[in-house]
């Protein structure tokens, strides 16, 4: 063999019909187009600074199936291709179970020490509180918490017993601890108005006297019967019962309605008992 002279092209012909017509080297003249058609497109070889070559895909196929650059794949289906690092060949996979032990770089722990460690729940990093931000954190157990005042939203309280201090008017309670001294705290101040009633304007309520609840004697015909103190309003349930002296009762007819008593007619002298309050 002589020196490889750069000008020759080697090519590979296969399945050609007649081969001997084609040399195993072909000179790159003006017959080199002719002659590589004559191989179709099973392999093209150009020589410049390294040798680069190209299949077709059945061209491929076939020389790969030969053995020429895998193993023989007879007999070998659904196996992988693998290497020892010397030379290539066909290996089966593994199925089921694979211990870590056959895996590289493992490491040196046995799978006994890997699972003492998962195990362990008693901190085996040795992290401190202040790598996962706990110095920020009061350390202060929930049941001896004394409360803070700087608590800004409060959710709903579900249960539990209130031991807190009472809740202000202000804040929807009565600052009370019992029934009446609630009551007391809500009404009006009922200092100097023993006796009288509870009594609403329709804004406000006040206590208002309840000598509106009456007895008086009345003559045939028309009277007028004054409240001792004024209702404030003519929309107030008015009760009467006029009676003689035998208790019999008499007819009688209301005539006016004020909010400073009201007007009644009789056939005869009579007694009249009344009440008179706001609806």
């Amino acid at each position: 063999m002589g020196k490889f002279n750069p000008k020759y092209i080697p090519a590979i012909f296969k399945e050609v019909d007649n081969p001997s017509n084609i040399s195993g080297y072909v000179f790159r003249n003006k017959d080199y187009e002719s002659k590589i058609r004559m191989v179709g497109n099973k392999v093209e070889f150009w020589i410049e600074d390294t040798l680069i070559f190209s299949f077709t895909k059945s061209g491929i196929i076939d020389e790969l199936g030969t053995g020429t650059f895998l193993p023989d794949q007879t007999g070998h289906s659904g196996k992988y291709l693998t290497t020892n690092g010397t030379s290539s060949s066909w290996a089966t996979i593994s199925s089921g179970t694979m211990d870590h032990t056959t895996l590289s770089n493992i490491g040196t722990n046995t799978h006994a020490q890997i699972d003492t460690h998962i195990a362990n729940v008693s901190n085996p990093h040795t992290v401190t509180k202040a790598q996962v931000g706990l110095t920020n954190v009061e350390n202060t157990a929930l049941s001896t918490w004394t409360g803070t005042s700087n608590i800004a939203t409060l959710g709903s309280i579900t249960s539990g017993t209130w031991n807190g201090t009472t809740i202000s008017l202000a804040r929807g309670g009565t600052g009370q601890t019992s029934a009446s001294a609630a009551i007391n705290a809500l009404v009006p101040s009922q200092s100097g108005n023993s006796g009288k009633i509870l009594s609403t304007n329709g804004t406000a309520v006040s206590w208002v006297a309840n000598d509106r609840k009456a007895t008086a004697n009345i003559t045939t015909g028309s009277n007028s019967i004054s409240f001792s103190s004024t209702l404030g309003s003519t929309a107030y349930g008015l009760w009467v019962r006029c009676y003689d002296a035998s208790g019999n009762n008499v007819n009688y007819t209301i005539t006016s309605k004020l909010a400073t008593g009201f007007a009644i007619t009789v056939g005869e002298n009579a007694t009249i008992e009344y009440k008179a309050e706001l609806y």
